[in-house]
C-alpha cells in the first residue's frame, strides 16, 4: 500500500507501540471514513445545460459524512452554479466543522500526472465527459433533473427571460398589454412548450431575434383574446442555427 492515506512508518521503527503506530493508523482511518457512505442531497432543483456546461442548483446542497472520530457532520454549498469545460470535475474540500459552508470548485483531470482529486477530504461531485459533453454524477447521488420533465412557472413582466435548461415546459399568466420573451438555455433538438394564459386585457406577446417562424406560422402569434383561456406554443431549438423554431400552436384551452 502507498502512503496516500497514512503516515509512513520510519525505517527505524521496529516495535509495535502505540506511539509508533497511532499516527499512521489515525491518518489511514481519516482517509477511509471521510468517503464512507457520504450522503449528498439538495434543497432545490439540480439542472445541467449541455450547451454551456453549467451545473446549477436552486437550493442548498447538503453533504453529510463521517469524521475519523466517528461523528456525522454536515457541510453545505449555497445555491449557485458552476460551469465545467471538457474533462473538468466539480468538487468541494470537506470540513470537519459541522454546518460549515464549503466552496464549489472545479479542476481539470490530467492522466499520467499527479492526481488532483486524491486528497482524503476532496469530494468529487460530478465530471464532464470530454467526448459527449455529458455530465456524470460521482458523489452527487441525486439524479440530475431532466429538463424535459420539469415545468417552470414564470412571473409576468414587461420582459421575461426563459432559461429552458430549468424546464422544457413553461407556464405564464399575462397581466399586461405586451410581454416580450427572450429564450436561452436549450440544447439542440429540445422540444419546448410555452403555455400562455390570457387575462381580460387582452395581452399580446413579442419575442427576441432568437425566435423564428416558417411560412405556415407567424411570430409573434395572435393569442386567444378571451380571459382565462390558454394557448399552447411549441418550439424546437436548432443548435446549428442558434434559433428557436416556432413549430406549433393550439389555442383556447
Amino acid at each position: 500500500m502507498g502512503s496516500n492515506f497514512h503516515t509512513p512508518w520510519a525505517a527505524s521503527v521496529t516495535s509495535f507501540t502505540a506511539a509508533a503506530m497511532n499516527p499512521a493508523l489515525a491518518s489511514l482511518d481519516q482517509g477511509l471514513t471521510y468517503l464512507k457512505n457520504v450522503l449528498v442531497h439538495c434543497d432545490g432543483v439540480i439542472t445541467y445545460n449541455k450547451t454551456t456546461g453549467a451545473i446549477s442548483w436552486s437550493g442548498t446542497i447538503r453533504i453529510t459524512f463521517n469524521t475519523a472520530a466517528g461523528l456525522a457532520v454536515q457541510n453545505t454549498i449555497a445555491a449557485g452554479s458552476i460551469t465545467l469545460a471538457d474533462a473538468e470535475f466539480f468538487y468541494v474540500d470537506l470540513s470537519e466543522t459541522d454546518a460549515a459552508a464549503v466552496t464549489a470548485s472545479k479542476a481539470a483531470v490530467t492522466t499520467g500526472a499527479a492526481s488532483n482529486f486524491i486528497a482524503f477530504n476532496r469530494l468529487v461531485l460530478a465530471y464532464r465527459n470530454s467526448g459527449s459533453d455529458n455530465v456524470y454524477p460521482v458523489h452527487l447521488h441525486p439524479q440530475l433533473n431532466d429538463p424535459a420533465k420539469l415545468v417552470q412557472s414564470l412571473t409576468c413582466a414587461d420582459n421575461v427571460t426563459i432559461d429552458w435548461s430549468k424546464g422544457w415546459t413553461a407556464d405564464i399568466t399575462l397581466d399586461r398589454a405586451t410581454t416580450t420573451f427572450a429564450f436561452s438555455g436549450a440544447t439542440d433538438g429540445a422540444r419546448l412548450v410555452l403555455r400562455i394564459k390570457q387575462y381580460a386585457g387582452p395581452g399580446a406577446v413579442a419575442f427576441g431575434a432568437e425566435v423564428r417562424a416558417g411560412t405556415e406560422l407567424s411570430s409573434p402569434p395572435d393569442l386567444t383574446a378571451t380571459a382565462d383561456l390558454t394557448d399552447i406554443l411549441g418550439y424546437i431549438y436548432n443548435g446549428t442555427a442558434t434559433k428557436y423554431d416556432f413549430v406549433s400552436m393550439i389555442k383556447g384551452f
